[in-house]
């Protein structure tokens, strides 16, 4: 709330508000208000030649997930950072902070939508649609003009893929007419005169679904999924490296191999606020998967786990096996089903093996 005085402007008799100096006008400087940012991070995890449905039939689901996490170390570990929380997505937090959720399966999101919890929620993955194009497209390494073969329309917006990227990368198409095009960001790969090259549909916060066709999968949450560390600790940052990764100084007591973290308020070196996959690196620091400093530490800073939800469904041997293009996390079925993010990402084919997703959300 912010407090004004009436005056009457000269010549007039019309009152006109003046906002009073002081504290009530630095509250209005769009630098000292807080502006919460949705984040996500996702863990993917990989082995190539191991089935955790076996250990499910085998032990039950909590002890066969047990067994398997604890017998089985990753072939891969991958981290895609970024996503897009959708509007049905928002409004069932709303309704929740509302307390307007309910435990009852699979209700509608005007009805008060079902919590999200373990019997309810699930991880779903497909193929985006993924539509391939005509001709061939031709992009240089460091650079954000493209140009295809033959004239192209209606790109604006959609994602483009090039075969043969080495760095798997999917670039945004920003504008352009008939051949000549521009991507965002600039290219990664090497460069490509004959490349094919297929387009996916953006995230946008209207779609309720996730974009694939047939190639869609879903998986319920692992036996402690969804999670939040409510007995979390606020461990207090002294020190953030200027390199790559950042290695935090801190009390790295309840900080385990892995765990995603959301570090708050680390002055100088601030590429360490955000959330990331954090290892501990000794009693007293933790290194910060995927980061890379930015300028020297001077003061601040906080690192826990209870700021962050945490999902993670895991795919046996015969489930998803074809191209990973997008994700999402749903709650309900059917025509009540409420879509609360989406991603399009390059997580490559299945094609059998166990696959494990872990998905950190909060904000910071």
């Amino acid at each position: 709330m912010f407090t004004s005085s009436i005056l009457a402007m000269p010549g007039s008799d019309r009152p006109t508000p003046r906002i009073l100096a002081g504290r009530d006008q630095a509250d209005r400087n769009p630098g000292n208000a807080e502006r919460p940012k949705w984040q996500v991070l996702s863990v993917v995890r990989h082995w190539a030649n191991e089935d955790i449905d076996w250990f499910r039939k085998r032990f039950g689901k909590v002890e066969g997930e047990r067994r398997f996490f604890g017998a089985f170390e990753p072939d891969s570990l991958e981290l895609i950072p970024g996503n897009m929380l959708m509007g049905n997505g928002a409004s069932a937090l709303w309704q929740f902070a509302l307390g307007n959720g309910t435990t009852t399966a699979n209700s509608a999101l005007g009805s008060g939508p079902t919590y999200y919890n373990n019997a309810q929620c699930n991880l779903y993955v497909g193929d985006g649609g993924i539509s391939a194009g005509s001709g061939t497209v031709s992009v240089t390494n460091n650079s954000g003009s493209i140009t295809f073969s033959s004239s192209q329309s209606g790109l604006t917006g959609k994602y483009l893929v090039v075969t043969g990227d080495s760095t798997n990368g999917i670039y945004t198409i920003t504008g352009g007419s008939g051949t000549a095009w521009t991507i965002s960001p600039v290219y990664g790969g090497s460069t490509a005169g004959t490349a094919s090259w297929s387009t996916l549909t953006a995230e946008t916060h209207s779609q309720t679904a996730l974009i694939a066709g047939t190639n869609i999968a879903h998986q319920a949450m692992d036996s402690t999924f969804p999670s939040n560390s409510t007995t979390a600790q606020n461990n207090a940052i002294t020190g953030a490296t200027n390199a790559s990764p950042i290695v935090l100084s801190m009390s790295a007591g309840d900080i385990s191999t892995n765990d995603i973290v959301q570090v708050f308020e680390v002055n100088g070196n601030t590429n360490a606020n955000g959330m990331f996959v954090a290892n501990p690196a000794s009693a007293s620091s933790v290194t910060l998967l995927g980061s890379s400093g930015n300028a020297s530490y001077t003061t601040g800073g906080i690192c826990t786990k209870r700021t962050v939800m945490k999902f993670q469904a895991t795919f046996g041997s015969t489930s998803a096996n074809f191209a990973w293009w997008e994700w999402g996390i749903a709650n309900g079925t059917g025509g009540n089903l409420v879509l609360l993010n989406r991603k399009v990402f390059n997580g490559g084919v299945k094609s059998g093996g166990t696959t494990s997703f872990q998905v950190g959300i909060g904000l910071g």
